[in-house]
């Protein structure tokens, strides 16, 4: 039991801490606790004043966690152990293949049938395709952005918001 601790908590809370410790979650916690800290310090050492400029600092201290750091528990640098992970065929995530359409995966899906005129509807507004007139067709939302129409897989129009 650390002494100074002691001195200012009860010796209860003092052990429930320590022993936290031990649990993955608060080291998590922790490590992104101070990875907030480290970002806020930057902002006010710089003077930020705008979100690109918050967003430079922030790829700046992430990719010091994640390319030069050694993890305290694993003692590896996340990069390299993922790296690893991958050749070893333990990760269950996979790199995305070059040239993959990433508002294609993340957009919100939506089925319509596309009239025979060539027109949909989609929250109240109408929209005009001709070439898929009388198919159905996957509407990609990305909310506040744009509207993407996609048919086996491939985008065939983009209306933006």
């Amino acid at each position: 039991m650390r002494p100074q601790l002691q001195k200012r908590l009860p010796k209860s809370f003092v052990e429930e801490i320590l022993e936290a410790f031990h649990d993955h979650r608060i080291l998590e916690e922790i490590a992104f606790y101070n990875f907030q800290r480290r970002i806020s310090y930057l902002g006010e050492r710089y003077k930020v004043r705008d979100i690109r400029e918050a967003l430079k600092i922030v790829g700046e201290v992430s990719h010091f966690y994640n390319e030069q750091r050694v993890h305290q528990e694993t003692e590896q640098v996340p990069r390299k152990r993922w790296e690893e992970a991958l050749k070893a065929g333990k990760g269950r995530l996979r790199p995305l293949e070059p040239g993959i359409d990433l508002d294609l995966v993340f957009s919100l899906p939506y089925e319509r049938t596309v009239k025979k005129d060539g027109s949909f509807s989609f929250q109240g507004k109408e929209y005009r395709l001709r070439n898929l007139a009388g198919m159905r067709a996957i509407v990609g939302v990305i909310p506040a952005q744009k509207l993407m129409v996609i048919k086996d897989g491939q985008k065939m129009a983009e209306f933006l918001f």
